[in-house]
């Protein structure tokens, strides 16, 4: 897993896309679902050390991340299925909630060869 910056790292178009389609909302529903009420969120005037702690919680560890999606992230074929099927629909969502339990957006789908 990485945390990405918007100017500083290169993006696949793909990721970019579907990080474009997306938004912020859907995108926080699933990395701070399960965020304690209670939690106090860094805001731009928060000290650095607050702000890292809390990307690094919320992105690299997943400390927030949607209970449905950890329950799912046992099973990861089964999360490569969902992606294909979702992308064949073109449907972001699907694929956005696969890719923090494990699912690589490069996973090759070996049926489509065979």
């Amino acid at each position: 897993t990485k945390v990405r910056s918007i100017t500083l790292d290169s993006w696949h178009k793909e990721l970019l896309d579907m990080m474009l389609a997306l938004g912020n909302e859907k995108s926080n529903d699933l990395y701070e679902g399960n965020l304690p009420p209670d939690y106090d969120i860094p805001t731009p005037t928060s000290n650095r050390e607050m702000k890292e702690e809390f990307i690094q919680t919320k992105y690299v560890d997943h400390g927030f991340l949607h209970k449905e999606a950890l329950l799912k992230s046992a099973d990861l074929p089964q999360q490569y299925q969902i992606m294909y099927d979702a992308a064949a629909r073109d449907e972001m969502i699907p694929i956005m909630w696969a890719l923090p339990v494990g699912a690589s957006i490069d996973h090759v789908y070996e049926d489509d060869y065979n």
